[in-house]
């Protein structure tokens, strides 16, 4: 409203500023005679010959009071106007333009004034607060969305010293204006989705090309992460991603020609790397112990074998999983399985990630060579996964329960939480339930909100938290019951 008002102001002095000098130049011909050469005696004004002698050769127009007089040398008519006519309008003289120019600005300028006062507490009132056009334009420039952004991978966890839950997210922004182009690349962001906001954002180096990367929590407790071929630990109070990769690669000789790809191995076979070399050569490596064996080797299957070579960290362990249908004995139902073994921590190790009941020939004496007349052993694991998988039981935690579109969604030393169907039905949704880890007693069930978790649900010091919704997370107390829910936005 100001700037508007101003350039009325503007308008407005620019025209009587003209106006003004338009009168001067018509104030200054009233002291000029003007000449023009006639035939007839007629009103230069007018062009009347009807007139009135006021003296000797002194005329005034009868029509439009104009007074004229001859020159007899030339016979001119010289005449003036008469400006007391009631045809005619006053003409100002300079200082009365002067006056009534300076009055009327002093007015708008009186009245811009008036307006922006009214403007300013009105708006102060609205909101405390003033905002110029500029800072108009800034806030809308803001508001504009400077970069498209993919989803890589996230992941969830608990900070060890706080208990928080965080959300981390790895995207890759691409910024669309040429003069931000350095700020495109690979970000890490830390949300509190308890707190429900992001609490910090890093961006890697430019040297990270991928948009792939991979994450394994290691037998250590850390996170690591996989891009490009380079190896990361996530801390986890510090909000940092550092690269680990120097330190574990540079140590063995038979890395120096060069590392041309490297991932993770199989969950099942725990802490494992497989690194290519730039000469070919493909390795598996436990960097937490600096261990490398060779793929073309049945090094690594020997050092996974047995219950006598367990590194001295080794030590009895419990997990937790449901049965499959069983091809060989279909009447068997889904069992929740409680499997006792014993791990070897970042050494060589081999997990069993699903049973099912089969027909197991070599416990009962076969060579290899078997056929249904043959005689077996009706086994979850048999004897072959009991050794290599160190496997010492495995219990029907619930014998008497039947489950449906049953998995595990958390578990730890203590806990054990499940997710699961009431019934065979498809159309309900899922419920989450806590299972006694010593006797397999239901101790409380809670529905899900929505369908079912996308992935396990992480413990924090207040409950759980898990995502049922992509890039939504959904609290839940110690009880099951819901608590919050947090959104995760991307500029896609």
């Amino acid at each position: 409203m100001y700037f508007q008002l101003k350039q009325q102001t503007r308008r407005i002095v620019g025209i009587l500023w003209y106006n003004n000098c338009n009168i001067n130049k018509i104030n200054e011909r009233e002291d000029q005679p003007m000449a023009k050469e006639i035939k007839a005696i007629k009103c230069p004004q007018c062009s009347s010959t009807s007139k009135t002698e006021i003296k000797p050769e002194i005329y005034r127009c009868n029509n439009c009071q104009t007074e004229y007089y001859l020159d007899n040398d030339d016979i001119t008519v010289n005449y003036n106007h008469n400006h007391n006519s009631n045809t005619t309008k006053p003409i100002l003289n300079p200082g009365q333009t002067k006056n009534l120019i300076t009055g009327i600005v002093i007015f708008v300028v009186a009245m811009v004034l008036l307006s922006v006062l009214i403007s300013v507490f009105s708006v102060s009132q609205n909101d405390g607060s003033v905002v110029s056009e500029t800072e108009q334009t800034e806030q809308k420039e803001k508001v504009q969305i400077p970069y498209a952004e993919m989803n890589i991978a996230s992941f969830v966890f608990s900070q060890p010293a706080t208990g928080d839950p965080i959300v981390m997210y790895i995207t890759h922004r691409d910024y669309k204006d040429s003069l931000d182009v350095q700020k495109t690349g690979i970000y890490f962001a830390f949300h509190n989705p308890v707190k429900k906001k992001l609490i910090k954002e890093i961006k890697l180096g430019d040297e990270i090309k991928t948009r792939d990367f991979k994450i394994r929590t290691f037998s250590d407790g850390n996170v690591y992460l996989l891009g490009d071929s380079k190896l990361y630990r996530l801390e986890k109070d510090g909000l940092k991603v550092i690269e680990a990769g120097r330190n574990y690669f540079s140590a063995q000789p038979k890395f120096e020609v060069g590392i041309a790809s490297v991932y993770f191995d199989s969950k099942e076979h725990g802490d494992a790397l497989v690194i290519n070399t730039n000469d070919g050569k493909k390795y598996y490596y436990y960097p937490l112990i600096q261990k490398v064996y060779k793929s073309t080797t049945d090094d690594r299957a020997r050092a996974e074998w047995g219950f006598k070579n367990l590194l001295p960290v080794g030590k009895k362990k419990v997990y937790h999983l449901f049965s499959e249908e069983s091809s060989d004995f279909p009447e068997e139902k889904i069992q929740l399985l409680k499997v006792t073994y014993l791990d070897n921590g970042p050494g060589p190790k081999k997990i069993l990630d699903r049973m099912s009941w089969f027909r197991d020939y070599y416990a009962a004496g076969g060579n290899g060579f078997y056929s249904s007349n043959d005689p077996y052993v009706k086994s979850l694991f048999g004897v072959y996964n009991e050794a290599s998988c160190r496997i010492l039981s495995a219990k029907d935690l619930t014998p008497d329960r039947d489950y449906f579109y049953a998995k595990i969604a958390y578990e730890d030393d203590n806990s054990l939480l499940i997710q699961m169907k009431g019934d065979a039905s498809p159309e309900k949704n899922y419920k989450l339930q806590k299972i006694n880890i010593q006797n397999g007693k239901i101790e409380w069930t809670a529905d899900l909100p929505a369908c079912c978790l996308l992935e396990n649900l992480v413990k924090f010091k207040d409950g759980y938290i898990g995502s049922l919704n992509k890039n939504e997370y959904t609290q839940f107390d110690l009880n099951g019951k819901v608590t919050g829910k947090y959104t995760v936005k991307l500029l896609e």
